[in-house]
């Protein structure tokens, strides 16, 4: 009887450790795609939030994005030259965070991800999930 369990055994577990080892959850950190935010709710509809605003400072420069803005893009390329202090103005304001401290830590940001990171952890008051 235990000889035909144990096959049965270890094709259960081999089943189990594939299809958990098909879908993992990234952090921003090390997030490429947005499909890698899938697993998480809550960064996902804040990165689609962070690029509407890229967008709407690349629309009042007057400097139409080229291209849709990725997670790894550089912020350099998706914010126009002269526009990043409105840009981490409209962070400060938007997600509730002091602009001191966005305003200290923005020469840190290199990608697109390491701005979603930053609201992630310090901001407050989400209005993505109003209708």
């Amino acid at each position: 009887m235990k000889n035909r369990l144990l096959p049965v055994f270890i094709t259960i577990l081999s089943f189990s450790f594939l299809l958990s080892a098909c879908s993992h959850y990234k952090s921003i950190d090390r997030a490429t795609k947005m499909v890698d935010l899938a697993r998480n709710p809550f960064m996902k509809k804040l990165a689609l939030s962070i690029f509407k605003d890229i967008d709407e400072i690349s629309k009042s420069s007057n400097s139409p994005l080229s291209a849709k803005p990725k997670l790894t893009s550089d912020l350099n390329e998706v914010i126009p030259a002269g526009s990043m202090p409105a840009f981490v103005q409209l962070i400060s304001t938007k997600y509730h965070i002091p602009f001191n401290k966005a305003d200290d830590v923005a020469p840190t940001w290199r990608k697109v991800r390491d701005v979603i990171g930053f609201v992630g952890k310090y901001g407050s008051g989400f209005q993505f999930y109003k209708m």
